[in-house]
């Protein structure tokens, strides 16, 4: 699979255009990626990282998993709350 084609036609799919990635992977390490729109979503994010953790080991080596993380400037204080949890989360954590 070309990674950095496919992550490119995700990006140019994608509503938002001020969106980017924190941190760019190494593109040739991947055959594929999951890619998880969240929003408010800082109880399930991490049972769902669980959940993909116990796929198989070999499929998992080479799949990257974005999290997305939306937010507009009309959500609520506890939505923005909510989505800086997630990204303390994952940023407090190794995957």
């Amino acid at each position: 699979m070309q990674f950095d084609f496919r992550l490119n036609k995700y990006l140019n799919k994608k509503a938002e255009k001020d969106w980017q990635l924190l941190i760019r992977p190494p593109q040739k390490m991947y055959d594929s990626f999951i890619v998880i729109p969240a929003k408010a979503e800082s109880k399930n994010i991490p049972q769902l990282l669980d959940s993909i953790s116990n796929q198989n080991k070999d499929y998992l080596k080479k799949c990257l998993t974005i999290i997305v993380i939306n937010s507009s400037s009309d959500d609520s204080k506890d939505m923005i709350d909510n989505n800086n949890q997630t990204i303390k989360y994952l940023n407090e954590n190794i995957f």
